[in-house]
């Protein structure tokens, strides 16, 4: 007890802050602005990154150690009866799925006055599909012998199943981030859940390897997120009526 009547103050607490020098703090305020304000770019370089390194592996050793590990944990422990849903969620990747649906949905949009939007789909699954074409009849990588499975056109690399997902959902991500961004957070779960379902479905059927999904899964953003950029660029230059 004080021997005065002045009331006892007691020492301030020191936060994780405090000993931090007023310089210092201001270097670290506009460190984590910048990582805020360029997240996305970072992130868009890192799936770059991925998508060219997976792809300098597969050009110049073919067979990755990683792939065939995989592809056998999962044959071993996905039991038979999940089949039938598997085949289910492989399907929703064709072509004879997704254009019909692409088709759907750019029909809607126009019809809705979204032409953007509606542009920017339909090129995501025609640039995709190009692109699935190039690649496969360029890189002629052996699909998966590991167990009997189904024959599928062209080489394993890359997966156009998942290339063609990934691309026509991004697409449509975007197209949700500013037509309805309150469900965008819904559209996230729903949209990576179908590209992760898809290529996840096409090793259970053991008829890609892991790094064919992988760089498919990259390669369909960046095509999406591009065609969204240069899409942003001209109708700014030229507005569609």
């Amino acid at each position: 007890m004080s021997d005065n009547n002045e009331p006892y103050l007691a020492a301030p607490m020191k936060t994780p802050e405090s000993g931090i020098k007023p310089t210092n703090r201001l270097r670290l305020s506009n460190t984590n602005a910048f990582l805020r304000r360029n997240a996305r770019w970072f992130f868009w370089a890192a799936v770059a990154g991925t998508l060219a390194k997976i792809t300098e592996e597969v050009l110049e050793f073919d067979l990755i150690p990683v792939d065939r590990s995989i592809l056998l944990f999962l044959h071993q422990w996905i039991p038979a009866s999940w089949l039938p849903l598997v085949n289910a969620a492989t399907l929703t990747g064709s072509s004879k799925f997704l254009i019909p649906l692409v088709a759907v949905i750019a029909v809607a949009l126009w019809l809705r006055r979204h032409r953007f939007e509606a542009i920017q789909i339909a090129l995501a699954m025609a640039v995709a599909g190009a692109v699935i074409y190039i690649v496969k009849t360029s890189v002629n990588r052996v699909r998966p012998q590991l167990w009997e499975t189904e024959t599928y056109w062209g080489s394993s690399f890359p997966s156009g199943h998942t290339l063609g997902v990934a691309a026509v959902a991004t697409a449509c991500w975007l197209a949700v981030s500013r037509l309805a961004p309150r469900h965008l957070t819904l559209a996230s779960l729903s949209l990576t859940a179908w590209v992760c379902l898809v290529a996840l479905s096409r090793l259970i059927l053991g008829v890609h390897w892991p790094t064919d999904v992988a760089a498919a899964a990259c390669a369909g953003l960046l095509i999406a997120v591009a065609i969204n950029g240069i899409g942003l660029m001209i109708k700014r230059r030229a507005p569609l009526r």
